[in-house]
């Protein structure tokens, strides 16, 4: 045996960043999910007390819809759900690799007016 101890390297954050990488690869619109979450929670912050945040599809005839909750099924659906100018309820079923959608401010829709608790972790 030798006097000189050996040192091994620490790989959990190399083996951490594989698995996560692995996950997304698996599980893409999950991942999606969380990047859209961000940046729409972005947006939302930015609103005024009169204005709530909405989707539009990009390349679709349908006008914006005031965004209530975003879940997703994976490994490759995003589902919006909201309700349009006349309060009907709306969902967008989106495959994660399509996402065309533009995040726009609008006037609040019901006296209250509404935000969207983003939380990454569910879906």
């Amino acid at each position: 045996m030798s006097d000189f101890p050996v040192r091994m390297p620490d790989y959990s954050g190399l083996l951490n960043e594989i698995g996560t990488a692995m996950q997304r690869k698996d599980n893409p619109a999950g991942y999606m999910y969380e990047r859209i979450a961000a940046m729409l929670q972005s947006h939302q912050d930015l609103l005024s007390d009169n204005e709530e945040l909405g989707v539009y599809v990009v390349g679709g005839s349908a006008p914006a819809f005031h965004l209530r909750s975003i879940t997703y099924s994976n490994p490759d659906i995003l589902r919006f759900i909201g309700k349009d100018a006349d309060g009907n309820a709306v969902q967008l079923l989106q495959h994660y690799s399509q996402m065309g959608i533009m995040v726009v401010s609008m006037p609040k829709l019901e006296e209250k007016v509404y935000r969207i608790g983003f939380n990454p972790a569910k879906g």
